[in-house]
């Protein structure tokens, strides 16, 4: 039962890095995607106060690799790409202050300034209402500046500017909806005047597809070698059984 158990444990958890490698494959084009990597511990199993009968493995949480996307030019003027290490400030959907390195931006129906999966960019005071306005635009530092609609071109009047911060990475990790959050009991994070952008461009995602392929590849055969140990256990306990009838 102790063998049965660890390749039960083992397929379990393959399953679960199985399923990190198809949404890296997913997201190979997506915006800034940090790739999911899955962090795996020993587990012993004690009776008691013995030694440990055996070890399984076990999926700690998901962790990402922050190394960062290749910049790509679009030409829009809103679009930006954080230089260096650091996030942009955003609001998930449970309302929550959250961080991406995603700066493909634009504004919404509603007058907010939002990026490509339609999170709210925060500023100095929360979400970034944009005005009617002829010019939009975003300096390095992360300013935002418009031209009011029938103003001249020279114009600008400064709305507001765009929260960016630097966090302890081993205290972020990925939600559902592929932002980030702080873990509970780890540090705060700041805002940093040091960072900046890049206009006009983004930040690709960060996934390699061949290294994904062949993570699916190694993954599906660890899995397979995990069933047939099983599949052994099982004859085993039949072999077992008829030896005891005989008795």
């Amino acid at each position: 039962m102790s063998s049965l158990f660890v390749s039960m444990t083992g397929a379990s958890e393959l399953v679960k890095k199985q399923a990190a490698h198809t949404n890296n494959l997913a997201n190979v084009s997506t915006t800034a995607f940090k790739f999911d990597m899955p962090e795996t511990h020993s587990m012993p199993v004690y009776q008691e106060d013995t030694l440990p009968t055996r070890v399984y493995t076990g999926t700690k949480r998901m962790g990402a690799d922050f190394s960062s996307g290749t910049f790509i030019s679009t030409g829009n003027e809103l679009d930006v790409a954080i230089v260096g290490d650091g996030f942009l400030a955003v609001q998930g959907s449970d309302g929550q202050e959250a961080y991406t390195r995603r700066g493909d931006l634009k504004v919404s129906s509603q007058g907010f300034l939002i990026n490509g999966s339609e999170h709210l960019v925060l500023g100095n005071g929360g979400p970034i209402a944009v005005p009617p306005a002829d010019m939009i635009s975003i300096g390095q530092d992360g300013v935002v500046s418009f031209v009011p609609q029938g103003a001249s071109s020279g114009t600008y009047i400064v709305l507001d500017k765009i929260k960016l911060v630097k966090a302890p990475l081993e205290g972020l990790q990925k939600n559902t909806e592929g932002l980030f959050q702080l873990v509970a009991g780890s540090a705060g994070v700041e805002e940093d005047p040091a960072l900046h952008l890049e206009t006009g461009v983004v930040e690709g995602s960060n996934v390699n597809p061949i290294t994904e392929l062949l993570g699916l590849i190694n993954t599906a055969r660890q899995y397979e070698l995990n069933v047939q140990m099983m599949k052994k256990h099982e004859e085993n306990d039949e072999a077992s059984a008829r030896i005891m009838q005989m008795k």
